[in-house]
């Protein structure tokens, strides 16, 4: 569905599929934090891969998520400096 772009009907899979039991909590939460790269929301996909991170219960799993954590943050818009800031260097 991501790779469509049929992100709301994802998004409601998702959300339903974390409210089952015996689901792996930690890949849902994964996929979310994609979903959520996907519409550049990138704060609150990390965010979300926090929760991946505190479902996740084997260590290339967790290999993973650091990849895609470094991936968004290479993603996201760098801080501009400040007036201030720029005027003093």
């Amino acid at each position: 569905m991501l790779w469509n772009e049929d992100f709301e009907e994802a998004k409601r899979l998702v959300d339903f599929a974390l409210t089952l039991k015996g689901s792996n909590k930690g890949m849902l939460y994964l996929k979310k934090t994609i979903l959520l790269e996907y519409k550049r929301s990138y704060n609150q996909a990390l965010k979300f891969l926090k929760e991946a991170k505190m479902n996740a219960f084997d260590s290339d799993f967790m290999d993973e998520l650091q990849l895609v954590k470094t991936r968004i943050k290479s993603k996201m818009p760098k801080k501009k400096k400040k007036a201030k800031e720029q005027k003093l260097v």
